[in-house]
């Protein structure tokens, strides 16, 4: 979905160049998409990788994160309480 509607924004983004005679050709236009990309894909993994990585830490530390193979969350029990 997010292709389709990118590759239609595209196509309209040119025509209105076109109509519009704005002295741009289809290598700046896709160039200026590419960094664009470039930098709104840095800024999503920034607020993305740290909340990654702390529920990785977590399924690591401590058993209550974790799944049974069945889907079911694993129970807690006095040994897998571990205090810091």
């Amino acid at each position: 979905m997010i292709i389709a509607g990118s590759v239609g924004l595209l196509f309209v983004m040119q025509f209105l160049f076109r109509k519009l005679n704005i002295g741009f050709n289809a290598e700046d236009i896709q160039n200026l998409i590419i960094i664009i990309l470039g930098i709104c894909l840095f800024f999503a993994m920034m607020f993305v990788l740290p909340e990654q990585l702390v529920l990785l830490y977590c399924k690591y530390r401590f058993e209550g994160f974790n799944f049974y193979m069945s889907g079911h969350l694993k129970e807690l029990d006095e040994k897998s309480n571990k205090k810091f």
